[in-house]
């Protein structure tokens, strides 16, 4: 006879499953975070999508790992603690030199950053697959360590910077190495555990006095050292010595402007007539003594521009707290934000606008700072998009007045696409407005950068009411004082834009154009790295599908088991292909939603991903109770999944508008109650298709485990395109669709058995 299983002491294996999720989705989060810095935002996205194909990888070698023997807990312990130095192996190549490529991501980087996922991988499928009695408190753990790191992702950003989190996973896969040491009954191995965690733990104290494992190069160049610098979860904000004895503003390593350190009050003539006398100006020109509303206003260069002139009243919305409180330690800025004329507000624009009532002679709207880390790559859906559509600036235009202005600016070398998209935007609002000759309310300014080398700046102003004959020809006046290039209305709307065409405009569905994939902005517009990340990203789609063909191929050449599931073949399998693609399309329309509704990134990932989070925990907790007693059950789970996500795709966008102005605590107990109940079905599936492999044993586990992975990654990367190309809540509803189809792969398989149950008979 075998010899029997020795016993596990279950809450250890708990916790130790708990942190090692804990662990790889604090790297996960944090490597996102630093990448979105040192490389161009999709190429970030391709390389931590091709990096969490480690999980699936990971599973799979799983395979050679032994039953519940004696050894099993800690070979378990030494992988987390082989994962911990690999960690930091990663962070050390990606953050001392990576950033010297144009923007790409290295290969050696991406395989580096790929092992701590493949340990993780084999970790967690050989928990899954060793403990499928218990099956539903080991998914329970796995999910409840994924939302304690989207918790503590915040602060530990906050305190100790990108680098140093990122080494502060080591902390944590070193932790759950000594409990799995713990569980395993070796003190040696404990004591090993510890000491290399107070190692990570002393290295992160001093790397945070010296600063020596710190991002030095990023998108191609080297960055020269800081005044000073912040991180917090979406973004990297530096202030750099300027010209002059100037402060420069940097985030994410891409120059924000300079931080004001005029007094409007001692401005010389000379100075005064550079500020107004040029595209962004000309509103202050065209409306003195204006209430003003600006929109990011960095370094605070446009409230200084709007103070001289003569604006009685300024009040400038910065979406970012970091940002504000990094211009706040300047002398100079913060004697400026002092002033009784200027009011400052750190929230979220568009939820400022939904909460004030207050009526603006001019609305100045600059590109914000948002990149959030999310899990499985989705930070790549977020970004600056949602200021700049259609139901966007309707929103603007109701808040101005009778002849007020809204302006908008794009910059580069080429920025008449952008400024065609955003032309395309403000006419879709104004007849959403009632306007019947929308075109009769815009006027377009073209600059050449005085530092820039061909580049030009195209400033769109949008009046609230129709330019008169005398608005027309002040503005003309003007452009010609200026040596500014009027191009409105002399060429209508869509016309003479260069050679893509009209771009369908944006909405808050889909906030992108149709060209934004094709090219990849990077230092004042211009073009870097890949000039084709779509291309890039249908690679990474077909990559994905033949890694799945891949795992589905391998064990059976390696293992040649008996049968793989109940019903005979690969017949059940492609349902944890499903569910992996499923949930990940799905989750990326509800982070948008979230993010619509609370405004603030950090509370959208603190509060909204870690309640789903949680709350698919719960559903894989009670997966037994609701989903264990038969098929049917589980065929009425994925219905209601999918039944959920549809009522969502639909009715999210119209209660984001309707509650636009709700107090936080209001917009968070909403989303609490809309994302919880989606949340808790969808964490069944899993849960339920793995306890549906027990009578098949360990290996059919780890083999849907790395299929589940696997399906993860294809689901991120086809979220970005039908994102892009259809929309949020088109992603949604397709995510819905796939969860039916996991629905149909049960039902087969149902009918498979029970075909042969009647054979037999």
């Amino acid at each position: 006879m075998p010899p029997a299983r020795p016993p596990w002491n279950w809450p250890l294996i708990y916790l130790s499953v708990a942190l090692t999720a804990l662990a790889t989705l604090v790297f996960e989060l944090a490597l996102t975070r630093v990448f979105s810095v040192i490389f161009q935002p999709y190429s970030a996205f391709l390389g931590v999508s091709m990096a969490l194909f480690g999980l699936a990888a990971g599973g799979l070698v799983s395979q050679v790992f032994p039953g519940r023997s004696p050894r099993l807990l800690r070979r378990l312990g030494l992988t987390a603690l082989l994962g911990s130095f690999s960690v930091v192996g990663a962070a050390s190549l990606l953050l001392l030199g990576a950033g010297r490529t144009d923007g790409t991501v290295p290969a050696g980087v991406v395989a580096a950053a790929m092992v701590p996922f493949f340990l993780s991988g084999i970790i967690l499928a050989t928990a899954v697959a060793e403990a499928l009695s218990r099956v539903n408190r080991i998914g329970f753990a796995v999910f409840a360590g994924a939302a304690a790191g989207c918790l503590l992702l915040v602060p530990l950003l906050a305190y100790l910077g990108g680098p140093n989190t990122v080494i502060g996973a080591a902390v944590l896969y070193a932790a759950s190495s000594a409990v799995w040491f713990t569980a395993a009954g070796s003190l040696r191995g404990r004591i090993l555990a510890v000491a290399v965690a107070l190692g990570w733990v002393t290295l992160i104290a001093w790397n945070v006095r010296h600063h020596v494992v710190e991002v030095k190069w990023a998108k191609g160049a080297r960055l020269q050292e800081p005044l000073f610098v912040r991180w917090n979860s979406f973004s990297r904000v530096a202030v750099q010595a300027g010209p002059a004895a100037s402060r420069a503003l940097e985030v994410d390593a891409e120059e924000a402007g300079l931080i004001a350190r005029e007094d409007p009050d001692l401005i010389l003539p000379a100075e005064r007539r550079a500020l107004l006398h040029q595209g962004p100006g000309i509103p202050f020109l065209l409306r003195p003594n204006s209430r003003s509303l600006i929109l990011n206003p960095g370094g605070g260069e446009e409230v200084v521009r709007a103070l001289v002139g003569t604006s009685r009243m300024v009040t400038a919305v910065e979406t970012n707290p970091l940002i504000a409180s990094v211009v706040a330690r300047e002398r100079q800025a913060w004697a400026l934000y002092q002033r009784p004329e200027v009011r400052k507000v750190v929230s979220d624009g568009r939820s400022f606008l939904r909460r004030e009532g207050e009526l603006y002679d001019i609305i100045r709207i600059l590109p914000g700072s948002v990149r959030v880390a999310l899990p499985w790559g989705t930070a790549a859906l977020l970004g600056d998009s949602r200021l700049f559509t259609v139901e966007a600036f309707r929103e603007y235009l109701d808040r101005l007045s009778d002849g007020g202005l809204l302006v908008v600016s794009s910059s580069g070398s080429n920025p008449t696409q952008e400024s065609s998209r955003l032309t395309d935007a403000v006419l879709a609002a104004l007849r959403r407005a009632g306007e019947r000759e929308p075109e009769r309310h815009l006027m377009l300014f073209r600059e050449r950068l005085a530092d820039s080398d061909g580049g030009f700046t195209e400033t769109l102003i949008a009046s609230r009411r129709p330019l008169g004959d005398d608005d027309l020809e002040k503005c003309r006046s003007l452009a010609a004082a200026s040596g500014v290039e009027l191009l409105f209305p002399v060429h209508l709307a869509g016309k003479g834009f260069g050679d893509q065409g009209r771009l369908a405009p944006a909405s808050d569905n889909r906030p992108y154009p149709d060209g934004a994939l094709r090219r990849s902005p990077g230092r004042a517009g211009t073009a870097t790295g890949d000039p084709n990340p779509a291309r890039d990203l249908v690679r990474l789609a077909g990559f994905s599908l033949a890694a799945a063909a891949a795992i589905l191929a391998f064990p059976p050449l390696v293992k040649r088991p008996r049968r793989v599931c109940r019903c005979g073949g690969l017949g059940f399998l492609p349902y944890f292909l499903f569910i992996g693609a499923g949930s990940v399309l799905v989750q990326a329309g509800l982070i948008q939603g979230m993010l619509q509704c609370l405004g603030n990134p950090t509370h959208t990932l603190a509060v909204g991903v870690s309640a789903l989070l949680v709350s698919a925990g719960a559903g894989s907790y009670y997966s037994d109770r609701v989903a264990g007693g038969s098929d049917r059950s589980l065929m009425g789970v994925l219905a209601l999944a999918a039944l959920s996500v549809a009522t969502l795709a639909v009715i999210v966008a119209p209660l984001v508008g309707f509650g636009g102005g709700w107090p936080l605590a209001a917009k968070i107990a909403v989303t609490l109650l809309l994302v919880m109940p989606a949340g808790f079905l969808m964490g069944i599936p899993l849960v339920a298709g793995l306890a549906r492999l027990a009578a098949e044993g360990a290996p059919a586990a780890r083999w849907a485990w790395s299929l589940h992975a696997a399906a993860g990654v294809l689901g991120s990367v086809t979220a970005v395109l039908a994102a892009v190309h259809f929309g949020f809540r088109e992603t949604m509803l397709f995510g819905g669709l796939i969860y039916l189809g996991a629905l149909v792969a049960v039902r087969f398989c149902s009918r498979q058995e029970a075909g042969r149950r009647a054979a037999r008979a």
